[in-house]
């Protein structure tokens, strides 16, 4: 899934970079953008799991993300999911040992994280991609074709403030929108 970061996405990676974790990860940009206070809370709340890195991607995609200029990590994006005014994060977890990967939506109040979507991920993370999205109006076309098929699936939302998708690389994916308080979720069949 190919996005052209937004003047708004990129002034939150920057700002992103500048609050997250110390030189001891220079050079990953996956790493770069977990906060210190984040990576703790997921090691205290989700110890199966470790935290993703570039390398995770492999060497071509890493520089096909490079050439591109595209979201510099593919499995770590932020955005102000809950409006407060602090950048809130989304990341794909690696299990420490055989098994799924895990997606997690962490809220940032003021320094302070709190893991509110956590769901196991079917996908290799190799496969897999998240990239940040602005507020609006998503909705799926293939809803308006057939409506009885699609009832027991959004049909669209409506996002008030940053969401972002998941999903498999060049394939498969959903948004994730924090609305009222719950995370929604909206699948498209393809990109």
């Amino acid at each position: 899934m190919a996005i052209a970061p937004s003047a708004s996405i990129l002034a939150l990676l920057a700002l992103g970079l500048s609050q997250s974790a110390p030189t001891s990860t220079a050079g990953d940009a996956c790493a770069a953008l977990i906060p210190t206070a984040l990576a703790a809370r997921i090691a205290a709340d989700l110890p199966a799991y470790q935290l993703p890195a570039s390398s995770d991607a492999g060497e071509a995609r890493i520089k096909s993300l490079d050439v591109s200029g595209n979201w510099p990590c593919p499995f770590v994006v932020l955005g102000d999911f809950d409006g407060n005014g602090t950048l809130d994060r989304a990341l794909l977890l690696k299990p420490k040992q055989p098994g799924m990967a895990r997606l997690i939506g962490a809220l940032n109040n003021n320094g302070q994280w709190q893991i509110t979507l956590s769901e196991e991920w079917p996908l290799a993370l190799s496969e897999s991609e998240l990239a940040p999205k602005d507020a609006g109006f998503y909705q799926r076309d293939e809803a308006i074709k057939q409506p009885t098929a699609q009832l027991d699936q959004l049909a669209s939302l409506q996002a008030e403030y940053a969401l972002f998708s998941a999903g498999k690389l060049n394939g498969q994916y959903a948004l994730y929108a924090l609305i009222n308080g719950k995370w929604q979720k909206l699948t498209f069949i393809d990109q």
